[in-house]
């Protein structure tokens, strides 16, 4: 599984892809389907092989050496606050504020005034975030998303929809800024979200093992209790990386110009010609992996189950990212609460835990510290930093062979 392509395009005018029969037992049975800690919800490992192209892996070595914090422009937040409330039914309190985070790193959400306990503080609607119908509706590869879905099983699967999804749009975004394109393409719904996630490594302060370099990971996690999670993910995400260049690839050529867009109709004739000028589909479109691997980060550290039916028991591995909320920092003790309201057609409902006073930031538990199955060498892992630990200090702790990152001998 980690060193084929699992994916084949049957034809280019059906855009029909199938699994390679010999692969899709142990695609179905990877770590695509591992449990994976979110901000309380339980997720989907996914993870790379060595795809990356050579101008690729020098643009990700250039981040990668060094952790360097890379704070969105604020007024981008500003916009999507706007962008939110402009959603039928919508609501973001009043006090709501986005500041440089007192209790982490990058920004968080705060309160401008006092707050009562259980007040309506946001209500984000479903057609705001970001789910699996968005991939699975969508025009140009809604299909070959469901076809893997069926051909994978939903476990994993679902989640490589919805990172192929979330990096097309994010390179759909830049087209519509290249100003070689004259805006020609249109941009992405989500245009005002995707601004403010982490599409590299420091953005917004977040650290991610999936934009290091291999020679980083070597010097610094091998012996290290990270080692096997950490190979593994970046193994299946590159794994995910050929597979959605397969899925996506032609949709994002045809936006730089590089190759016609399709006509709705062609005779089947017609369709063989076009065939023989079509651009070799495993060969990866420049920005394509640097995007997936940021959309994995994104999912990674910020997706939250996605119980659309309303039963825990029938969440079907599906997750969703929700603007804003995904802003709001960890803690041991969150002062809000959060619930996906089926009266409000899956709106995220959030509300005070406790009264808060102006000033205040909003805190949520993406999991729980106490966890035997959470020690503080999976949140580095998972979600890119250690709770207590300021990001600049991980990398001499690491050097230093430090016991959260290393098992010690003790004589008994």
């Amino acid at each position: 599984l980690r060193h084929q392509s699992i994916i084949t395009v049957v034809t280019a005018a059906s855009a029909a892809y199938v699994m390679c029969p010999s692969l899709v037992e142990s695609f179905a049975s990877s770590k695509f389907g591992t449990p994976l800690p979110r901000h309380g919800a339980q997720a989907t490992v996914i993870c790379h092989q060595s795809t990356t192209s050579a101008a690729e892996a020098k643009s990700i070595a250039a981040v990668s050496s060094a952790f360097v914090s890379r704070p969105v422009d604020a007024a981008k937040y500003d916009d999507l606050v706007k962008w939110i409330e402009s959603q039928d039914g919508a609501l973001v309190h009043d006090a709501i504020s986005i500041q440089p985070s007192a209790s982490g790193s990058g920004y968080g959400v705060f309160v401008t005034q006092d707050i009562e306990e259980g007040e309506l503080l946001l209500k984000i609607p479903r057609s705001a975030c970001v789910t699996l119908e968005n991939a699975l509706n969508d025009e140009a590869s809604g299909k070959a998303f469901a076809k893997l879905i069926e051909q994978a099983g939903s476990a994993g699967g679902n989640t490589v929809c919805l990172a192929g999804f979330l990096a097309r749009e994010r390179l759909r975004a830049l087209e519509h800024r290249n100003p070689a394109t004259d805006n020609v393409v249109e941009d992405s719904f989500f245009g005002p979200y995707i601004e403010t996630l982490p599409w590299e490594r420091g953005i917004n302060n977040q650290e991610s093992v999936l934009f290091w370099t291999d020679d980083s990971v070597d010097e610094l996690l091998t012996g290290t209790m990270c080692w096997e999670e950490v190979t593994s993910l970046r193994e299946e995400v590159d794994v995910a990386i050929t597979v959605i260049n397969a899925i996506c690839g032609r949709t994002v050529r045809e936006w730089r110009g590089q190759v016609p867009l399709k006509p709705s109709f062609q005779w089947p004739w017609e369709a063989a010609a076009a065939a023989t000028n079509e651009p070799d589909p495993k060969l990866l479109v420049p920005g394509l992996p640097l995007a997936v691997k940021g959309a994995f980060v994104s999912l990674l550290t910020r997706a939250f189950e996605d119980n659309i039916s309303g039963n825990p028991d029938d969440d079907e591995d599906r997750e969703k990212l929700v603007p804003l909320m995904d802003l709001m920092q960890h803690s041991e003790e969150p002062n809000i609460r959060h619930s996906m309201s089926s009266a409000e057609q899956g709106a995220v409902v959030v509300t005070a835990r406790r009264a808060l006073t102006k000033g205040d930031e909003l805190l949520n538990q993406y999991r729980s510290e106490l966890e035997e199955s959470m020690p503080y060498h999976r949140f580095f892992s998972r979600f890119g930093f250690v709770p207590g630990i300021e990001q600049e200090d991980i990398e001499p702790l690491l050097k230093e062979r430090s016991s959260i990152f290393v098992a010690q001998k003790r004589e008994v």
